[in-house]
């Protein structure tokens, strides 16, 4: 039977009956999907127990009658004259208790060792604390609520961090259909994880900062697959599969049940431990691993951004370069390059648009020295016609990333230069300007005839015309190989 069975069999509750399997005086076997199975013979021993300590027996005198070491008889016996001494206790209790009541003493002025010393003179000695047979039950729905969000919250930076450094990703460009992939990958870290950790460290990372941990009942830890079905149990009933309204609804009926002390669906085979001491150690070192995963998520951005190849590159490392930043900053361009320099032609259906950055392609032109290296690059742009478009951008950019990020000596954090030509390309994109960037003289020479240039990226057409032309050469050279 199962411990739900069990428990509403015997009249005890499951801490109860959690506690007397501690102690070993149940044995439930194991089934098949790692529930307990408690015999006839485990009840039979639970309301032996229910009875024998209503009557006052000690758990340790149960335990020796179970043994056989103690006769049930001799127990009685010895029970009997406990019984008397008890009678005589409660009757002294009652004795202080009207004493107590008759001085009218407040709880501030209660001498509390002469009534101790005056109990202690009773037969057998003061009595000792009361015990219970169960460890108390851990509620604390807010704690345990934050303590999962916290892990959530892991969850979510390591799968952007995986994002960013394994798939090489662009996470401010994943919106749409991507915030239900990278929600479904969240999870699938959560089933991953979270059973895992439990399993070897009876914990998780909330858990362990909020001063949680969780036992097989029996102060062991769980099995890999008791955790996952622990941890499935709490994603169902405790969020309602995250659907919308029904998660709500299930993380307030999970909330009432805990407060009130219930047993929680995902509780059937566990048990929740709470550590009271070093919370704030704890939140400290929660605090400055993520200030460390933080700042190595920050970095690892930065890495990201760089192109693959640094160094003294060739057209055909460049042309890599290009078309890596192109897919991790507009993975819909379709303007990439062949390892010769030359367009790719476009796969599949195209759609042009009549604004786009320029009508036509630019042509690239390269610089190599003697061993192969590549020196520079110029690349021209232009149009002719009465039709407006808009000055390009986007593959200047690209350009100057795959070339100027590339040279030796430019560390992981030097963008700032480079930073401020792409800022100046994006607010001028018409208008030419020299610059120096890390060893590279960079030459913008731009002219145009029967176009407006006020507009800002866009090229407008003037009426009455006779001649409509666009030209701009945007050079990249080595400033070594002059």
């Amino acid at each position: 039977m199962t411990i739900k069975e069990i428990e509403t069999l015997s009249g005890m509750s499951r801490a109860n009956i959690r506690y007397y399997e501690t102690e070993g005086f149940l044995s439930p076997e194991r089934r098949e999907n790692g529930y307990r199975d408690y015999s006839e013979e485990d009840l039979e021993t639970l309301k032996r127990i229910k009875l024998l300590r209503l009557l006052g027996v000690s758990l340790a005198d149960i335990k020796a009658a179970k043994d056989g070491s103690l006769p049930l008889e001799e127990l009685m016996a010895r029970r009997l004259p406990g019984i008397a001494q008890e009678r005589t206790a409660l009757s002294q209790s009652e004795a202080v208790c009207r004493e107590l009541r008759e001085a009218q003493v407040c709880y501030e002025d209660l001498d509390a060792q002469r009534y101790l010393d005056e109990l202690s003179r009773r037969p057998g000695g003061a009595p000792d604390l009361p015990r219970e047979d169960a460890e108390p039950k851990v509620t604390s729905p807010i704690r345990r609520f934050l303590a999962r969000g916290i892990d959530f919250m892991a969850y979510s930076l390591l799968w952007m961090i995986l994002l960013t450094v394994v798939f090489r990703q662009n996470i401010a460009l994943r919106d749409g259909w991507y915030d239900i992939v990278d929600s479904l990958a969240v999870l699938g870290l959560l089933f991953l994880l979270e059973p895992l950790q439990l399993r070897f460290f009876g914990t998780t990372l909330g858990k362990w900062i909020l001063g949680l941990s969780v036992t097989n009942g029996e102060e062991g830890r769980l099995r890999y697959l008791d955790a996952l079905i622990r941890t499935w149990s709490v994603f169902l009933y405790g969020y309602g599969l995250n659907l919308p309204g029904i998660n709500l609804y299930r993380l307030w009926k999970s909330y009432k049940a805990c407060d009130q002390g219930e047993t929680l669906p995902w509780e059937e085979d566990s048990a929740l431990r709470l550590r009271e001491g070093k919370v704030l150690l704890r939140v400290g070192s929660f605090v400055a691993a993520c200030l460390v995963l933080i700042g190595g998520l920050s970095l690892s951005l930065v890495a990201v951004q760089r192109p693959p190849h640094r160094g003294e590159i060739t057209v055909a490392e460049f042309c890599e370069n290009y078309n890596y930043l192109a897919a991790y900053y507009d993975p819909e361009m379709a303007s990439l390059l062949n390892p010769n320099g030359s367009w790719k032609e476009p796969e599949g259906t195209v759609v042009i648009s009549l604004v786009g950055e320029g009508l036509s392609k630019p042509e690239l032109y390269f610089t190599e020295d003697g061993s192969g290296r590549m020196t520079g690059v110029t690349i021209s742009f232009r149009e002719e016609g009465d039709t407006f478009f808009m000055v390009p951008t986007t593959i200047r950019i690209l350009a100057t990333l795959a070339f100027v990020q590339a040279q030796p000596g430019v560390g992981l954090l030097d963008r700032d230069a480079v930073n401020a030509v792409i800022e100046r390309i994006q607010a001028e994109p018409a208008e030419s300007f020299q610059e120096t960037v890390n060893g590279v003289e960079i030459r913008c020479e731009s002219s145009f005839v029967g176009y407006s240039g006020d507009s800002g990226s866009y090229i407008i057409p003037l009426e009455g015309m006779d001649t409509y032309r666009f030209a701009m050469d945007y050079t990249m050279t080595l400033a070594d190989a002059g």
